[in-house]
Parts: structure tokens; C-alpha cells; sequence
């Protein structure tokens, strides 16, 4: 029986609230070795669906060398790119930091977008040891490039599914987005 937003279940002529059963459940798998807590197994369970989910994306749907294999550059120049078109310049720590890539991997690959002609430096006008990294009008048109290659390749890979699933897909990627933001 459900009591609303207690959450009150009857089991064995006695009543206990959701959190005292996931308590004793706790309690009882910290106290017995090799016995799971209902947490453990939780994250075992998401660790399970990511690592099925991960490749699955990867591989089946996205398909790296597919999705990015627009004049011959690496997914980290088109994250470079695409990261540099929402904000007008960042710095090179910045854009490490948003990639997750470090420094020092992080400058050939700048160079290489530099040398092709995406992407500049600018000193600050401020500070002299900083250096800003913006597209260039070519970069820009990368982008687009880019993006319109993107839309016609996952519009193709997604046109087996039907609207409703297709909105249920969107709305579930954002909640994941939504949860997963605090580790980003």
C-alpha cells in the first residue's frame, strides 16, 4: 500500500518508509562482507549501461571517423572548432579545460587549425603573456561546413526512427546532459 508522498509500503505486518528499508539494506550490506548495498549495485548497474552505451555510440551511430572525416581533420580540431564558434576567443588553457585535453597536446593541434587558416592567435591587450585564440572568417565557414555535414549524417542515421521516439531520444539525451553537468 502507497501512502503518497511518504512512501509508506506494508510488508510483513510492518511499516517502514522507503528510506529505512534502503537504510537497513545499507547497514546490512556494510556489515556483511561480500554483500552489495543498494548503492553499490546501482553503480555497477549505470557503470554496466555506459559501457555498453559508450561504443554503441561510438561505433554504431556517431561513427568518429565518419562524423569527422570532413577535410581531413581529428575530432579534436572539430571540437576546437565548434567549441571557439559559441565564444568570440578563449585562451589555451581555456580551451583545454573545456576539451579536456592538455596543454601540451593541445598546441599542435591548434597549430594545425592555425596553419590552415581556421583559427588565429591575438595577443591581449591587457596582459602580454596571454594569447587569444579566435576563428577566422575561413574557420567560421569550417563550422558551417561542418555542421551542415553533420545534420545530412545523423539525419541519415536516424531516419529508421519515428517522431515520437525521436522526441523521447532528445528529451532523455538533455535529462542525461542535465544530470551528468556537475562532472563536466
Amino acid at each position: 500500500m502507497n501512502n503518497g508522498y511518504l512512501g509508506i509500503y506494508i510488508k510483513n505486518d510492518a511499516i517502514k518508509t522507503k528510506r529505512a528499508i534502503i537504510k537497513s539494506c545499507l547497514r546490512w550490506g556494510n556489515k556483511a562482507e561480500g554483500v552489495k548495498s543498494v548503492r553499490e549495485e546501482m553503480i555497477e548497474r549505470i557503470l554496466s549501461d555506459f559501457l555498453i552505451l559508450v561504443p554503441l555510440l561510438n561505433k554504431k551511430i556517431l561513427r568518429e571517423s565518419e562524423l569527422y572525416k570532413l577535410d581531413d581533420l581529428y575530432p579534436s580540431h572539430v571540437q576546437i572548432l565548434l567549441l571557439l564558434s559559441k565564444n568570440k576567443q578563449l585562451t589555451m588553457s581555456e580551451i583545454s579545460r573545456e576539451i579536456h585535453v592538455i596543454n601540451s597536446n593541445l598546441t599542435p593541434l591548434v597549430d594545425k587549425l592555425i596553419k590552415l587558416g581556421y583559427l588565429k592567435r591575438q595577443p591581449s591587450k591587457k596582459d602580454r603573456r596571454v594569447v587569444h585564440i579566435s576563428l577566422t572568417a575561413s574557420g567560421k565557414k569550417q563550422v558551417e561546413k561542418h555542421k551542415q555535414y553533420a545534420v545530412l549524417y545523423l539525419k541519415e542515421q536516424f531516419e529508421q526512427l519515428d517522431e515520437p521516439t525521436l522526441e523521447a531520444l532528445q528529451e532523455h539525451l538533455g535529462e542525461v546532459n542535465r544530470i551528468l553537468e556537475p562532472f563536466i
